[in-house]
């Protein structure tokens, strides 16, 4: 992991991300994979609906990992037609370079700074196992974090402060040297207690991250080698919190939700009995067709 580490990103201070305009066919069909129309101009409004789409249509899911699929290259257009197209997801580097192509084609104004998601303070070789999307409407920074498997579903002001979201409590704390610390203290996965993210400098590109995205999907020790990951952010309307596989098994993990003796705070919601049934699930749940896997 340690020759993974990325704790600076190879431009000084906060620098919007160049990336070309997505192909207009590419573009539309993103934003029919999450269900929304194009809008006419940038906004929090749009940058709100547009994350919310994200979090709850495009899993953050592992299975080419699990499958020993080769390790798909870090590219905008890639990481877009991965999810537009075939209708998957990943884990942060690749659905925050699709969300941040996504954005820049809107019109959004985008920076993206390494991060890492561990318990305070971070061990320092686990610095750039995660990557931070910041949007810049009308002088205010806000961060609009797809990538983390659990989290808010609002874009959040970068600014110290401690906010309530869907049942969740979450906060803020500003650091010194341009690092700010998000605290999770739901943390439901029991991996994402917070993440820490220095915008004192910025990445051109997702492709700084390719070393510890390598790592993520060949390496033995990686968490998505090890396990599979399904997971979706719910709206309230939707019940909230995160919906997630495990195995053959779909849980609703929720803070609300606690067992009698306090031991766990999620309920089952249905378990697949054989490959049919999940791969049912998959495909009702969670958006995924799902078309170039085999169910035998």
């Amino acid at each position: 992991m340690a020759a993974a580490t990325l704790r600076y990103g190879s431009l000084p201070g906060v620098v919007p991300l160049r990336c070309p305009a997505l192909a207009e066919e590419l573009l539309e069909a993103y934003l029919a994979r999450l269900g929304v129309r194009r809008p006419s101009e940038p906004s929090l409004e749009v940058l709100t609906e547009l994350l919310a789409a994200q979090l709850s249509r495009v899993c953050y899911e592992n299975i080419d990992v699990k499958l020993g699929k080769p390790v798909p290259e870090l590219r905008p257009e890639a990481a877009v037609r991965r999810v537009a197209v075939r209708s998957r997801g990943g884990y942060c580097f690749i659905v925050v370079e699709a969300f941040a192509a996504l954005l820049c084609s809107l019109g959004f104004e985008v920076s993206l700074h390494p991060g890492v998601v561990a318990a305070d303070p971070p061990p320092a070789e686990k610095w750039g196992d995660h990557v931070v999307l910041m949007v810049h409407l009308d002088g205010t920074r806000f961060v609009a974090d797809c990538g983390l498997g659990e989290g808010p579903r609002k874009p959040f002001k970068l600014a110290s402060s401690v906010w309530e979201e869907d049942g969740f409590t979450f906060a803020l704390e500003e650091r010194e040297g341009g690092t700010w610390r998000f605290h999770n203290p739901a943390n439901l996965t029991g991996t994402m207690p917070g993440f820490s993210v220095d915008i004192s400098t910025s990445v051109a590109d997702v492709s700084e991250f390719e070393a510890f995205h390598r790592f993520y999907w060949t390496d033995e020790t990686s968490g998505y080698v090890r396990g599979p990951v399904v997971a979706l952010i719910l709206a309230p309307e939707a019940g909230g919190g995160l919906l997630s596989m495990h195995g053959c098994v779909l849980r609703r993990s929720h803070p609300e939700i606690r067992s009698a003796d306090d031991s766990q705070c999620y309920e089952v919601v249905a378990t697949a009995s054989c490959a049919e049934e999940w791969f049912a699930l998959l495909r009702g749940t969670f958006f995924m067709p799902l078309d170039d896997l085999s169910e035998e």
